[in-house]
C-alpha cells in the first residue's frame, strides 16, 4: 500500500493546473459554452492518466538528477522503476485508446503531445541515442511551446469544434506554460549542472529569467484584455486583466531595489497563487456570461 500511496504521489507531483486540479479543463469547457457535463468529464478521463503518465515517465528518468540534488527517488530501485515503466505504458495507451474512441478526428493533437513528452524526459528507448528534450534549453522552450499548443486543442475539441474561442485557450495555455518554463529550474540549478544539462536556470541569470516570466504574465493578462475587447471574452473578464499591474509592479520594485529578491520575496511567493485565483475569476465569469 505504501509503495502504491507514493507512486500515485508521484504521479501529482509537480501540483498542476491540469493534474490533480481540473482548472484548465474547467476554463476550457466554459469557454467553449457547452454545458455537457458529460464532455467535462471526457476532458477529465483524457488528462488525468494522461499527466500521470507525463510526470511518472520524468520522474523515472530523473534518478541521477534527484540523486545530485539529495532527493530521494523509488525509481532509483530496478524492480520499481520497471514497474513505474509498465504504469507509465498503461496510462499514456489509455488516455490515447479513450481519446480515440471519442473524437478519432482530431487524435493528431495528442499524438504530438504524447511524442513531446516522451522525448523530453526519455533516456530509456530513443535517449540512449539522442539527448532529452529537457537538456538544453531551446528544446525545451520548443516542448513546452508545442505540448501548450497541441494540448489546449485535444481538451478543446472534446467540448467544441474550432472556433475564433479555441485561439483564447491556446493562448491562456501557451503564456501560462511558458511563465512555468522559465522558473521552474532556478531552484535545481546546481544539480542540473552536475547532471550536464543545459536548462534555461543553467543558460540565464536568475535576473533575466524573472524578468522573461514577468513579460510572459503581463504578456498573458494582456491577452485576457484584447480578447474582451472584441467579445471573445466576456467583457466583464477586463477586470482580470487589471492583475497583470501586480507582477510587473514587483519586477519594478525588484529593478529599484538592485535585484534584491528578498525585499520583494513575499510578494514573488504569492503570484503563483494569484494567477490562479485570478483563472478560476476568470472561469466564473465565462461561465455566467456564456
Amino acid at each position: 500500500m505504501k509503495l502504491a500511496k507514493d507512486i500515485f504521489l508521484l504521479s501529482c507531483t509537480p501540483l498542476s493546473i491540469f493534474y490533480p486540479i481540473p482548472l484548465i479543463q474547467l476554463f476550457i469547457f466554459a469557454l467553449s459554452g457547452n454545458r455537457e457535463i458529460g464532455d467535462l468529464i471526457n476532458t477529465i478521463l483524457f488528462t488525468f492518466p494522461f499527466f500521470a503518465a507525463v510526470n511518472l515517465f520524468n520522474h523515472v528518468n530523473d534518478i541521477e538528477e534527484d540523486l545530485l540534488a539529495g532527493k530521494n527517488n523509488i525509481f532509483s530501485d530496478k524492480k520499481i522503476r520497471n514497474l513505474g515503466l509498465i504504469i507509465v505504458l498503461v496510462l499514456y495507451s489509455s488516455s490515447i485508446l479513450f481519446y480515440f474512441s471519442i473524437k478519432s478526428e482530431y487524435i493528431i493533437y495528442p499524438i504530438i503531445t504524447l511524442i513531446f513528452t516522451w522525448l523530453y524526459s526519455d533516456k530509456i528507448v530513443f535517449g540512449r541515442y539522442i539527448k532529452r528534450l529537457k537538456e538544453h534549453y531551446i528544446t525545451e522552450v520548443l516542448t513546452y511551446t508545442v505540448t501548450a499548443v497541441t494540448f489546449a486543442l485535444s481538451i478543446w475539441f472534446i467540448v467544441s469544434d474550432f472556433n475564433v474561442r479555441a485561439y483564447c485557450a491556446v493562448a491562456v495555455v501557451l503564456f501560462i506554460n511558458l511563465w512555468t518554463v522559465f522558473l521552474k529550474d532556478l531552484k535545481d540549478v546546481s544539480s542540473d549542472k552536475l547532471a550536464g544539462l543545459y536548462t534555461m536556470a543553467v543558460k540565464f541569470s536568475p535576473e533575466t529569467l524573472y524578468t522573461a516570466s514577468t513579460v510572459i504574465l503581463i504578456a498573458l493578462y494582456l491577452s485576457i484584455f484584447l480578447f474582451s475587447m472584441n467579445n471573445i471574452l466576456p467583457r466583464p473578464a477586463i477586470l482580470v486583466s487589471f492583475v497583470g499591474f501586480f507582477p510587473a509592479t514587483v519586477l519594478i520594485k525588484l529593478v529599484k531595489s538592485e535585484w534584491d529578491f528578498a525585499s520583494v520575496h513575499k510578494y514573488i511567493r504569492i503570484i503563483p497563487q494569484i494567477n490562479i485565483l485570478s483563472l478560476v475569476f476568470l472561469t466564473v465569469i465565462i461561465a455566467l456570461k456564456f
